[in-house]
C-alpha cells in the first residue's frame, strides 16, 4: 500500500474514532530560543490543504508557555507547545480568514505556512505530556492586519511582565500528523490561535522540553508574542 493510500486511511479512521472532547486553549507567551536544527521530516493536513502536504521540519526555535492574561488564569500548566520551522510543497495562495476573540472580530489575511506547533512536556517535578493538544500549521498573516495596542498583564511560571499588544503577525490551526509512523489526528476542530507581536522582554530560562520530535535543553532568549484562543468564522 502507498503512502498516499495509508494516510487517506488514517484520516478516515480519525475522522470516526476521533474524541468528542471540546479543550479549550489557553493563551500563550512565546519565547524565542536558541535554535536548533531538526531536519526531519512529516505530513500534514490542515483546513486549507487539498491534500497532503510533504513537510520538512527545519528548525527549533520557540516556546510557548500557557500564561495567565489579565488575572483571567490558566487552564492548563502542563500545556506547552514547541514551534519549529518548516518548509512545504503547499501552494501558497492568499486566504482571507474572519476571526472573534478576545480582541474583537478581524479580517486576517494568512499566506504561506511558516511553522509547526508541537506538544510538548516541560520536564520537571509533577509535569505530565499534554495528551489533549492538538498540532497546529501557522501561517504567516499579511502585515498590512490592523494593529490592536491594547495594555496587557501577563503572568506565566517564570514570572510576570506587563506590555502591549500589537498587530496579529501569525494564525495557526489544527493540523493532522503523520510523522515516523505515527498518525495524530485533529482532536479539538473549533481551537485556533492567533499570535499578535509584543513588545520583546529579555528573559533567560534553561529547561529541559520533550515532544516528539525528542528531548532538547532549551535555552530562552526573549519574549516576542502572545497567543490568543481564537474561533474562526468563515474563510475564503
Amino acid at each position: 500500500m502507498n503512502m498516499a493510500k495509508k494516510l487517506l486511511l488514517a484520516l478516515l479512521a480519525s475522522l470516526v474514532m476521533a474524541p468528542a472532547l471540546a479543550q479549550n486553549l489557553d493563551h500563550y507567551k512565546v519565547y524565542q530560543v536558541e535554535p536548533q536544527p531538526i531536519n526531519d521530516q512529516a505530513w500534514l493536513f490542515g483546513q486549507f490543504d487539498q491534500a497532503w502536504q510533504d513537510t520538512i521540519i527545519r528548525e527549533y526555535n520557540r516556546h510557548l508557555n500557557p500564561v495567565d492574561k489579565n488575572g483571567e488564569g490558566i487552564l492548563n500548566q502542563n500545556a506547552h507547545l514547541s514551534w519549529y520551522d518548516i518548509d512545504s510543497n503547499a501552494d501558497v495562495v492568499p486566504i482571507t480568514v474572519w476571526v472573534w476573540n478576545q480582541f474583537g472580530e478581524q479580517v486576517l489575511t494568512v499566506e504561506k505556512p511558516v511553522a509547526l506547533l508541537v506538544p510538548t512536556e516541560k520536564v520537571e517535578p509533577g509535569s505530565s505530556f499534554p495528551a489533549f493538544l492538538d498540532h497546529y500549521k501557522v501561517y504567516l498573516v499579511n502585515p498590512d492586519s490592523a494593529p490592536i495596542e491594547r495594555p496587557v498583564y501577563l503572568r506565566d511560571q517564570w514570572g510576570e511582565e506587563e506590555n502591549f499588544v500589537y498587530e496579529p503577525v501569525y494564525f495557526a490551526v489544527p493540523v493532522y500528523k503523520f510523522h515516523n509512523g505515527q498518525f495524530f489526528t485533529i482532536q479539538n476542530p473549533n481551537d485556533h490561535l492567533v499570535f499578535y507581536r509584543l513588545e520583546p522582554q529579555p528573559w533567560f530560562v534553561s529547561h529541559l522540553t520533550k515532544d516528539q520530535f525528542g528531548s532538547k535543553d532549551m535555552n530562552t532568549t526573549n519574549s516576542e508574542l502572545l497567543g490568543v484562543p481564537t474561533q474562526k468564522e468563515g474563510w475564503q
